[in-house]
């Protein structure tokens, strides 16, 4: 089911996957740990005394970012590399994705990308602020690894992946 793609782009897009799965795992594991308690402002101003939890926002908030990145600039673009699909921007190959159904939502996918920020730069400066970023990131978290799961699904279902 595979001749029909570039063994050397399949061989690309196989290796993506695999950071990717590895990346989904590291993610889902940092998420299950942070969250297990209630974030609000004065969890995020405790961090300063609290090592451990803030390693823990540390590793979600790159892990997070991480997934996001090799999911969507890697695997999603060699995805439609693969599929034929000509080189275009983030934003194009986001719509298309949305279209092909490989993810829910470009714009969805556009609001990770905010949080990711928001996440990044709130850091150190508004506890109240970075504690909300957090929250809406719990359920970002779930979201991306879902899109994960999908695009995986998609990519097996053409023969790119195997089962």
């Amino acid at each position: 089911m595979t001749e029909h793609y570039s063994s050397v782009q399949l061989e690309a897009f196989r290796l993506t996957a695999e950071v990717v799965r590895k990346e989904a795992v590291h993610l889902k594991q940092t998420h299950g740990r942070l969250f297990a308690v209630i974030i609000d402002a004065s969890w995020v101003k405790a961090l300063d005394a609290d090592q451990d939890s803030a390693e823990r926002v540390e590793a979600f908030v790159s892990r997070f970012g991480r997934l996001q990145d090799t999911l969507g600039e890697k695997m999603l673009t060699r995805m439609a590399s693969l599929a034929g699909q000509r080189p275009m921007a983030m934003i194009e190959l986001l719509a298309s994705a949305e279209k092909l159904g490989w993810i829910a939502s470009a714009d969805k996918w556009l609001e990770w990308r905010k949080l990711r920020n928001r996440l990044v730069h709130e850091y150190m400066t508004d506890t109240e602020e970075f504690s909300q970023a957090l929250n809406v990131a719990d359920k970002a978290a779930c979201e991306l690894l879902e899109a994960e799961a999908t695009i995986r699904n998609h990519a097996t279902r053409l023969g790119m992946l195997s089962g």
